[in-house]
């Protein structure tokens, strides 16, 4: 439930768990992910910096190559949740260049990870590279990274969100009323409201 949570921006819920580390690395990273990116979410950035920094202490461990989270090394996985965390943090202090510095490294390492269903890594990062380059005034690099993630999520309503935003930025109105229809059909049954394309 931990990601469920993060994906859909539940704070509190994340941060009234009391999960003590218990030495498997994997589990351990994921935790100080979703903790990091709870205390970014509330605004609490030194706390998420800890928590970044404990993360970035528990990738050293050599074994993390030797350790597979299903299909992938742990070590792959959590480097993505190392720098999916620099970004958030990045971000939200205003430093969008570095965050999208962070995201796109991030994205790459998703990207080598091997195929499996349901992927060893569950929310993609180019929901959140698009959303920094969309916040940096960078409209259509976003859009290229909505229509990549799509060829591989196809009808994934967070990518339809932000290439959404992406068309209405670059002022292409017709294209982008057509991705809101796609969007409002693939979105009907939620309960949330975007503002962008990951919270």
């Amino acid at each position: 439930m931990w990601l469920v949570h993060k994906m859909f921006g539940q704070w509190g819920e994340l941060l009234q768990e009391r999960r003590i580390r218990d030495g498997f690395p994997y589990l351990d990273g994921l935790w100080l992910y979703v903790q990091g990116s709870a205390y970014v979410g509330r605004g609490e950035i030194e706390r998420a910096k800890e928590a970044l920094s404990l993360l970035q202490e528990l990738q050293l461990n050599p074994t993390l190559e030797t350790i597979i989270s299903r299909f992938n090394p742990v070590s792959k996985v959590l480097k993505i949740a190392t720098l999916g965390l620099e970004g958030e943090i990045k971000q939200a202090e205003g430093n969008l260049e570095g965050a999208i510095a962070a995201f796109e490294t991030a994205v790459q390492t998703e990207d080598e990870l091997s195929y499996i269903e349901p992927p060893d890594w569950a929310q993609p990062m180019r929901h959140y590279l698009g959303a920094a380059l969309l916040e940096a005034g960078r409209a259509a690099e976003a859009e290229q990274i909505y229509r990549q993630d799509l060829t591989w999520n196809q009808n994934n309503g967070w990518s339809l969100f932000g290439l959404w935003q992406s068309l209405e930025a670059q002022g292409r109105i017709d294209d982008a009323r057509e991705v809101a229809d796609t969007f409002q059909e693939a979105w009907k049954n939620a309960d949330v409201e975007l503002s962008r394309s990951r919270f």
